[in-house]
């Protein structure tokens, strides 16, 4: 699935347990390969995740963007919004 706001574009992947999502936002054309994997310590952290996690009717929300991809009020408030989404289709 694909994260879009204004000019930025880029991956996701979401995961799910019972209510709770975890989605990080990454490029995937900088992901590892199979093959690249042998030996590999360092991993590219990607542009960063976002963890909605349940508490009864409360959730709490957590997680690292990276500040030179989510620049902004306006892309960071948009990030959320997916996870808020998402988060809608599973309750």
């Amino acid at each position: 699935m694909k994260f879009s706001h204004n000019k930025l574009s880029c991956d996701t992947e979401i995961y799910y347990k019972d209510k709770d999502i975890i989605v990080r936002f990454f490029d995937s054309s900088k992901e590892q390969e199979e093959d690249d994997i042998i030996n590999l310590v360092i991993v590219d952290p990607g542009y960063g995740y976002l963890c909605l996690k349940y508490k009864g009717d409360a959730a709490l929300l957590s997680g690292f963007l990276d500040e030179d991809v989510f620049s902004s009020d306006d892309y960071i408030d948009a990030a959320i919004s997916f996870i808020e989404v998402l988060s809608n289709s599973v309750v």
